[in-house]
């Protein structure tokens, strides 16, 4: 709709995170929090750089830096 593209790259976890959802039920709850925390941040960051994008946030500052590359 807008031609927007954003990616973001997150903290990564361990594969043995997702194993350790199987096991005690404790574990599984703080696993379960550190992952969802983790995919949050990914999102949220996404997301801001999006609102700022469509709000114009950023853009003459990026119209110099490109005028000063092209000098």
């Amino acid at each position: 709709m807008h031609n927007l593209e954003f990616s973001t790259v997150s903290q990564g976890f361990p594969v043995e995170w997702l194993r350790w959802q199987d096991d005690q039920e404790e574990i599984a709850e703080a696993v379960g929090d550190w992952l969802e925390d983790g995919l949050k941040l990914g999102v949220a960051c996404v997301a801001q750089n999006y609102v700022a994008k469509r709000m114009g946030i950023g853009e003459g500052r990026r119209r110099e830096e490109k005028g000063k590359a092209k000098e």
